[in-house]
């Protein structure tokens, strides 16, 4: 059993995706990346190997197509950035940017915080940042994690900025444990129904989540990003 703190591992996955096919992280990612032509790409969390040395994952990480790739996880590679997120943003550049940046390090809310805060810091014009596992299972208890009580809350993050922040256009994808889609623009509107307060508690929101989220399918992905 994996000491407490260990790195998460990548699953592999039972087939690889057909071209066209929307089903992985990567899937989603790749096609965004046609579609504004991005070429740089961050990855926060690659899990490369567990802290034993053991191979352990990278499956996302090896899998995107962007011309230029940059990784970052304490546990070694395929992440060239071989340390924390916090020491990563500390040391980096103010003026380095990426086109494309994947949020999945610590799920932790003050981590993910950071890290989305970051990460916007980072961001090139025009570019795209994609939060995992912001679709919580609902067979399973909000606040359960292999690791600790972490995963089960990152639905609230893309969550808050539906209720709170105009700026923010957001769309969530249930599979691959759900993936929100964040960019700066005003074509997806607020959630407005009820408080921030009311949208993040977990009763309401198993009731309303599809809508606090603003979940689209894959076929939905294709069309309002849809390339050629």
């Amino acid at each position: 059993m994996k000491k407490p703190g260990v790195p998460k591992t990548s699953y592999v996955p039972k087939r690889e995706s057909k071209p066209g096919e929307i089903i992985y992280r990567w899937d989603v990612m790749n096609h965004l990346i046609r579609h504004f032509d991005h070429k740089t790409y961050l990855e926060i969390g690659v899990c490369g190997h567990d802290l034993e040395g053991n191979a352990a994952g990278g499956e996302n990480f090896k899998r995107i197509i962007a011309l230029s790739k940059d990784g970052v996880d304490p546990a070694g590679p395929p992440a060239n950035y071989i340390m924390p997120s916090d020491d990563f943003f500390e040391r980096l550049d103010p003026n380095r940017k990426w086109d494309m940046i994947f949020i999945d390090g610590e799920h932790a809310p003050n981590q993910l915080d950071r890290d989305f805060i970051n990460s916007l810091k980072h961001l090139a014009e025009g570019g795209t940042i994609v939060i995992h596992d912001a679709y919580p299972n609902l067979d399973l208890m909000v606040n359960r994690h292999m690791l600790g009580e972490a995963r089960g809350y990152c639905w609230r993050y893309p969550a808050k900025l539906r209720c709170t922040q105009p700026e923010f256009d957001v769309w969530t994808l249930i599979p691959d444990n759900g993936m929100s889609i964040i960019r700066y623009g005003n074509k997806v509107p607020l959630y407005d129904k009820v408080s921030m307060e009311t949208a993040l508690d977990w009763e309401y929101c198993k009731i309303h989540m599809d809508e606090i989220l603003n979940v689209i399918t894959p076929v939905q992905l294709k069309e309002i990003f849809h390339n050629g």
